[in-house]
């Protein structure tokens, strides 16, 4: 029996990492160098720490995915007489499956640099990230046969099973760029990526066949309409390629600016469609040096006849450090 759970356990994660599936956020606009790494920095005068967590199928036994990334950001040589500007930023970001059965850990280091066209008004940024990986099987998360007891399973008992899978270490490298525009009204923006562009092994199965990671493809893009008063209309969309895995989201965020003295700097409220997956609802606000968001997904694929409950949720949170310079109006917590 346990050399069936095994032998399932592999056929999974092999099978899983050949069509190929990144961790994917709701709130994809919070998280830079997973989304597109022309967008280190972009928008910040300063520096810019972001943070996320999210909670897929949370009512699923086990628990299905739990995830966490961390990341920050500085804008290096900005001088007044040279518009042009450079970022790095540092990313962490873990994913535990199955009650933390397979755990995926990445660090990053990218890089940006943005280089103005159109005397300001418009923008093009190219970015790229080094990276660090490992997955790790838990075995002290699995139950064998030869653990189990008239009092049922006792995980102190040696499991007696020769069958080790490694913990797999690789490198990685991803690169994009990204287009935007900016006027009084209106604003664009068009980016594209290409994640592990070298195709690191991740895994390693009991008969020692590599899987090299498979390439993945993100493309984002956004309209902002922009009202007298601060107020922001979003169009958005980004699509994710990863193998025979295509992830297409659209939706809408309207930014409601509240006067200065108010307590709080804005309101954000957005829908989205994760097309054939789930129904976003998305809630945050923000302050001059924090903000904070909260999205719900309503599933509506067909993974809901798998578990018991398929609800999805996910916290960020965002902080911007105190600067001896006044905060400039194009400092954002949020990507787009």
């Amino acid at each position: 029996m346990k050399k069936i759970i095994i032998a399932l356990f592999v056929l999974f994660a092999t099978g899983f990492l050949a069509n190929g599936q990144d961790p994917y956020f709701s709130q994809y606009f919070i998280s830079p160098s997973t989304l597109n790494p022309a967008l280190i920095g972009k928008g910040v005068s300063n520096a810019r720490v972001l943070s996320a967590y999210r909670s897929q199928w949370w009512g699923s036994s086990p628990s299905a995915f739990n995830t966490y990334t961390t990341s920050a950001e500085m804008r290096l040589l900005k001088k007044d007489n040279n518009p042009s500007q450079f970022a790095f930023g540092l990313t962490a970001l873990s994913d535990a499956s199955n009650s933390g059965l397979l755990k995926n850990n990445y660090f990053s280091l990218g890089f940006c640099y943005d280089k103005p066209l159109d005397f300001g008004k418009s923008q093009l940024s190219i970015g790229f990230t080094l990276g660090y990986g490992n997955r790790i099987v838990d075995r002290t998360k699995t139950l064998f046969q030869s653990q189990y007891g008239s009092l049922g399973f006792n995980t102190v008992l040696a499991d007696n099973d020769p069958v080790n899978v490694a913990k797999r270490k690789y490198f990685d490298f991803s690169t994009g760029v990204q287009y935007s525009y900016s006027s009084k009204k209106w604003g664009i923006n068009l980016g594209g990526a290409v994640f592990h562009v070298s195709q690191p092994s991740e895994f390693v199965n009991s008969n020692g066949r590599e899987n090299a990671l498979i390439r993945r493809f993100t493309y984002n893009a956004s309209v902002v309409k922009k009202a007298i008063g601060g107020d922001e209309l979003y169009f958005m969309g980004s699509l994710t390629n990863h193998g025979i895995n295509d992830i297409l989201t659209l939706g809408t965020m309207y930014k409601f600016k509240f006067a200065d003295q108010h307590m709080l700097d804005r309101i954000n409220v957005g829908v989205f469609d994760r097309i054939n997956d789930a129904y976003v609802a998305y809630f945050g606000f923000e302050q001059k040096a924090w903000s904070f968001g909260f999205s719900y997904d309503i599933i509506n694929s067909d993974v809901q006849t798998f578990y018991n409950s398929v609800q999805s949720m996910e916290f960020s949170i965002g902080w911007m450090p105190p600067s001896h310079r006044k905060r400039a109006d194009s400092d954002r917590f949020y990507v787009y």
